[in-house]
């Protein structure tokens, strides 16, 4: 099975249609040129404008397993 990782370089941001890039320690895909971040939560990237942080706001406090990153497929 292929490491969603792998498909990183082939996606895009939502808003702006420009790439992205893997924040690991974070925890999320960034768009630089939307000023987005977006959570990766229990291993699985969500692309929804709706669910992105503003990259000038504090990252949210984590409970339990949500917003983990799993290095896993």
């Amino acid at each position: 099975m292929t490491d969603w990782r792998d498909w990183v370089p082939s996606l895009c941001c939502p808003a702006t249609r420009t790439s992205l890039r893997l924040d690991e320690a974070a925890g999320e895909l960034v768009s630089d040129e939307a000023g987005l971040a977006y959570p990766i939560r229990d291993g699985v990237p969500v692309l929804l404008v709706e669910e992105a942080r503003h990259l000038g706001e504090p990252r949210p406090t984590v409970t339990g397993n949500e917003g983990e990153f799993r290095g896993g497929a």
